[in-house]
């Protein structure tokens, strides 16, 4: 464990407890909540007594068990009870991970990726798309500073020693080049393509992550590290038809680019959607142009993706930058912002920058001073209405006057850039929190998260001032005098209730009357629309909760109650009852009965229906049970179902069920009818070798004689024709022969395959006669069948 004299109290995670003690912890619950040094609150899981032994002595104390944490800490409530004798304390050591081994094994492993020179994608190629109207555009070179000309020129052998350029004699484009001085005293050539290339090119459609969406994306990362590709856009190459239009004008002559240059419109869209597809599927990895950046739950899984990425840029042909390159750092500096576990931060050198500003002199200086202090608006809190003087003198048709609000509201900005404050980095299983304020001048936000604490953190500010328009219909809006004129508002959009999962779940509740010298109560089921209405004396709240708890006990408790604000609702003695039964009550607004509407709605139905009975026979209790029936038996026009069917599953039994058979007695009838039919038909069996008539449906003849060959069922049979013939029949297609009729003769006849014959020169054996016939037959198969004296030929 680690000794820290700072902490209070003994702690470790629930992953190193399982770790060392191989079983669950049994933990107890605490009210106990710790804090850390950037004031963050956290909740332990529990707590639990352990056994600690010392010599011959033995502890039972508290450990408090962490959901996630670093090294388990031994506090002062185990040290003020173990009274550990520190002058027998030789020494102690915490091993830190070995961080300089792994980051050995990562440059050896991957030494082409961090050699030096410029790296070549392999297998992409970047493509300028001309406008159809381009006209290309010749600049003559620029004449350079005499201090970066020999840079320049050197810089000019070494990306052509490299490939990167190629000299060239002609060429239709030419653009001058402007040298950037970097801070490591090299220069990088960019050429000024906003004069020719820019202004004829289609510009690359493909969106680029922004910051926030980059950040959100690293949000469970305890180190962090940060690759720098070497000269990012010049490791892409080009295809041959957009050289030409690189070429760029120095005073060693033209020269084209073979790799995608700086200053291209299409640069940056080109490059980022290349890594993004290099990078595609490496989780907690972000690529911002040059800089990437690797992150990870814990330092085994950061480590394993380091490993990834490296894989992916070696197999690509990418190289990066080793002296920029770090690794497990705890803070990392990635889009110009300070990233930490504990949060995002704002860097010292913008800080600085905006702190040591002076106040502005003219337009120019004071835009300048504001985009800086844009740069960090999700760090200030209202800094649109606070910086509003700043942005009025920045307005075309106001002179530049520096007055004592313009001074204030300088010094107050610089104040809130040089606070330490640290927004949270967003954590997508927290809660999200946004709170909004406007004012005269402006309007303000914050996005905060709720911590498991239940404190709020802030992730983001935001806020703008008022223009022209707002400004003026803000001023109309203030107006007492038409505020309390106005009339009510328009309605707003219809909110409807979510329909319940299941009968009993909502109900709502209201009194009608007095009506009937009596009050009544109508439940109103929100799923089944099931209606139960209870005359009543009084409508106090212990009448209420007499009727209800009887209702209760009938179709049991549900899970919310709507109301109205009546007193008998509002009660004490009601809210206890509600409570006590575990409910939800819901009441509507005051003066506002549609939220209410399912109740309101059935107490105008039954009102009127109990109007329109005023002249019918029976008593006032008669006539409420009358309707109820035909209410809950009647199709509602919202479900499609009656109320009885969705609450029971059935229609209740009415008296006109009297008059409408019912299906069990309409299809008994049926079938004694069918029996009373077929109870007149007498039975026929048949056997074997009996000589039947059998139903022919095939031409005029009505029957056929046959023979039974076998009986396939109760009432089916198996008939023989003739030879191979066999035809399926029920015994009502079947009548006994009276003269049995021997089966047809077959007599076969041979002849030669494929020979023509005619009819009248085949001969029957036991014939004196012979066949006629007109036509000539050409037979196929050589064999003619006889049947019955008639002609058949088979093909």
């Amino acid at each position: 464990m680690e000794l820290d004299t700072g902490a209070a109290v003994t702690a470790m995670t629930k992953a190193d407890f399982m770790r060392i003690f191989k079983s669950e912890p049994q933990l107890q619950k605490t009210s106990i909540k710790l804090k850390t040094y950037t004031n963050e609150v956290i909740t332990p899981l529990g707590q639990l007594q352990v056994k600690v032994e010392k010599g011959t002595e033995t502890f039972y104390l508290p450990l408090l068990i962490l959901d996630k944490g670093s090294n388990p800490i031994l506090g002062r409530n185990w040290l003020s009870s173990i009274k550990i004798d520190w002058s027998q304390i030789n020494k102690m050591s915490i091993d830190p991970p070995d961080y300089a081994a792994k980051i050995k094994i990562l440059t050896s492993t991957y030494a082409d990726v961090f050699s030096d020179g410029i790296g070549t994608i392999k297998g992409i190629q970047g493509t300028l798309v001309l406008k159809n109207d381009f006209r290309p555009k010749f600049c003559k070179s620029r004449p350079i500073p005499y201090a970066l000309k020999k840079k320049v020129e050197q810089e000019l052998d070494n990306l052509e020693r490299q490939g990167i350029i190629s000299s060239v004699k002609s060429s239709d484009w030419a653009t001058p080049i402007v040298p950037v001085l970097k801070a490591n005293g090299d220069v990088r050539l960019c050429g000024d393509y906003k004069t020719t290339v820019n202004p004829n090119l289609y510009a690359e459609k493909y969106t680029l992550s922004r910051m926030e969406d980059m950040l959100a994306q690293l949000e469970q990362g305890e180190k962090f590290s940060k690759i720098d590709l070497r000269q990012a856009y010049l490791q892409l190459p080009l295809d041959e038809a957009s050289k030409s239009i690189t070429t760029i004008n120095t005073s060693k002559g033209l020269y084209s680019y073979n790799r995608l240059p700086f200053g291209i419109t299409s640069s940056p869209a080109i490059w980022q959607k290349t890594m993004d597809s290099v990078l595609q599927g490496i989780p907690d990895v972000q690529c911002n142009q040059d800089d990437m950046i690797v992150t990870g739950n814990t330092d085994e899984e950061h480590y394993q993706k380091l490993h990834s990425v490296l894989r992916r840029l070696q197999q690509h042909g990418l190289k990066a930058n080793l002296q920029k390159c770090s690794f497990f750092q705890p803070k990392v500096l990635f889009c110009g912002i300070s990233i930490t576990k504990d949060g995002l931060h704002k860097t010292e050198d913008k800080i600085k920058a905006v702190t040591e500003a002076h106040p502005p002199t003219d337009k120019t200086q004071l835009r300048s001073f504001l985009g800086l202090v844009n740069y960090y608006h999700k760090w200030l809190k209202n800094v649109a209405h606070i910086a509003k003087p700043l942005y009025n003198l920045l307005q075309d048709n106001k002179h530049f006057s520096w007055s004592t609000e313009c001074q204030k509201a300088f010094e107050t900005i610089k104040s809130m850039v040089a606070s330490d404050k640290v927004l949270m980095r967003y954590d997508r299983d927290l809660p999200l929190r946004l709170a909004t304020d406007a004012s005269p001048y402006g309007l303000g936000a914050v996005l905060s998260h709720v911590t498991r604490e239940g404190d709020e953190r802030p992730i983001a500010y935001a806020s703008r001032t008022l223009n022209k328009a707002e400004d003026i219909e803000k001023m109309a809006k203030s107006c007492s005098g038409c505020a309390m004129s106005q009339p009510d508002p328009l309605l707003t959009p219809l909110h409807p209730w979510r329909w319940p999962d299941k009968p009993w779940q909502r109900i709502h509740i209201d009194y009608a009357g007095p009506f009937l010298n009596f009050m009544f109560l109508v439940i109103v089921d929100a799923h089944t629309k099931w209606v139960e209405i209870i005359p009543t004396a009084t409508s106090t709240s212990s009448a209420t909760i007499n009727i209800l708890s009887t209702t209760f006990a009938r179709y049991g408790i549900p899970e919310q109650v709507v109301s109205d604000n009546g007193p008998q609702f509002t009660s004490e003695d009601f809210r206890a009852f509600i409570s006590s039964n575990g409910i939800k009550h819901t009441r509507s607004a005051p003066y506002h009965p549609a939220t209410n509407g399912l109740a309101e709605r059935m107490v105008q139905s039954f009102k009127n229906a109990m109007k329109a009975a005023k002249h019918d026979e029976g008593s006032m209790n008669l006539k409420l049970a009358r309707f109820l029936l035909a209410y809950r038996n009647s199709p509602h026009s919202t479900t499609g179902e009656s109320p009885a069917s969705l609450m029971f599953g059935r229609l209740l039994r009415t008296r006109l069920d009297i008059c409408t058979p019912s299906i069990q007695t309409h299809v008994t009838g049926k079938l004694q009818k069918q029996e009373q039919h077929h109870s007149q038909a007498s039975p026929r069996t048949f056997s074997t070798g009996d000589h039947v008539l059998v139903r022919d449906y095939r031409g005029y003849e009505r029957w056929q004689h046959g023979q039974i060959s076998s009986q396939t069922g109760t009432h089916n049979y198996e008939i023989e024709i003739s030879p191979g013939v066999i035809w399926r029949r029920h015994s009502d297609q079947i009548v006994l022969a009276s003269n049995p009729v021997p089966p047809p003769q077959v007599t076969v006849i041979t002849l030669p395959v494929a020979s023509p014959i005619r009819p009248q020169d085949v001969q029957i054996p036991g014939q004196s006669s012979t066949i006629t016939s007109p036509e000539t037959v050409s037979l196929k198969v050589g064999k003619v069948i006889l049947l019955n004296q008639k002609f058949f030929s088979l093909c």
